[in-house]
């Protein structure tokens, strides 16, 4: 598997392993793939580029969000659209 790795595939492994621990016969062949690609290494730093930039992204939002306040008659309003919605009609 080492040898036969396409770009495809290691591409697909450097995105899996932002998600969840490699196994061992994909780490090996995902870094032995890179010991021989020039451009899989660079796709690796633009995924985790990525990565870094939507959870910072993610994290100022949730900020953000955490500062709004709503009146208890907004609140009330969207407790009953919520309801409606549950129940399947408006």
């Amino acid at each position: 598997m080492i040898l036969r790795l396409r770009c495809d595939k290691a591409s697909w492994l450097i995105s899996e392993s932002l998600d969840r621990k490699l196994l061992l016969h994909e780490w090996l062949a995902l870094r032995g793939h890179q010991i021989a690609c020039r451009g899989c290494p660079i796709v690796e730093k633009q995924l985790y580029l990525i990565r870094r930039a939507t959870q910072q992204s993610a994290n100022a939002n949730e900020a953000a969000l955490s500062q709004i306040t709503l009146s208890d008659a907004a609140k009330d309003r969207l407790k009953s659209a919520v309801r409606r919605a549950e129940n399947g009609y408006n």
